[in-house]
């Protein structure tokens, strides 16, 4: 949920493998066995919007700079 965590490790990918092909993102956090109505919302719900959103935005985000200077790529997200 970093976005200055995400530009590290894309730049620490680009120097160790030359240049970056493509990104999966893969995060999630279930609050199983909540009851919508017993969410926290500054707790629970803020955390799972980071988690799924806003995380996979900034990978995006951060990596389809690297993937223009390629002419392409690939991004794929799973939820």
């Amino acid at each position: 949920t970093s976005l200055e965590n995400w530009e590290e490790c894309a730049q620490n990918t680009k120097e160790a493998f030359g240049r970056i092909d493509s990104l999966v993102n893969c995060a999630g956090l279930s609050q199983t066995g909540q009851l919508l109505c017993d969410l926290d919302l500054n707790r629970d719900w803020h955390l799972l919007l980071n988690i799924d959103l806003t995380g996979p935005f900034y990978g995006m985000r951060t990596v389809v700079p690297y993937l223009r200077e390629n002419n392409g790529g690939s991004i794929v997200n799973i939820a």
